[in-house]
Parts: C-alpha cells; sequence; structure tokens
C-alpha cells in the first residue's frame, strides 16, 4: 500500500485591485530610476528613494 502524501491546504491570493497594481509599478519604476540616477550622476537622493520606498510600503498597507 502505498503512503499518501498530506497536502497542506493555502488559502487562495486574494486578487489585488487595478489601481493597487498601476500604483506598484510605478513607484518600483520610479525607484529603480532614482537608484540609477544615484549610481550613474548622483543626482538622486537618498531623500528621495526613501520617499519612494515609503509610499510603496503605504499602498502595501492600505490595499491588504
Amino acid at each position: 500500500m502505498k503512503r499518501q502524501r498530506s497536502r497542506l491546504w493555502m488559502a487562495p491570493a486574494k486578487p489585488r485591485p487595478n489601481d493597487y497594481l498601476r500604483l506598484r509599478f510605478y513607484w518600483l519604476h520610479e525607484i529603480r530610476q532614482l537608484r540609477a540616477k544615484r549610481r550613474i550622476s548622483g543626482t538622486a537622493s537618498t531623500k528621495d528613494i526613501k520617499v519612494a520606498q515609503r509610499e510603496l510600503a503605504r499602498i502595501r498597507r492600505v490595499h491588504t
């Protein structure tokens, strides 16, 4: 007789609203741009990057 593998039941992920996805991708792109500017020309400050990261965290908090 074969042993049966027990499966853990995982709750399906809740679908995210389109507004969340648009804002998330916008802020991720903004962070990438700021990091590139900082690396290449040094024009973006750490403060700008932190502001974008805080905004991304706020969006995650609001839409969970």
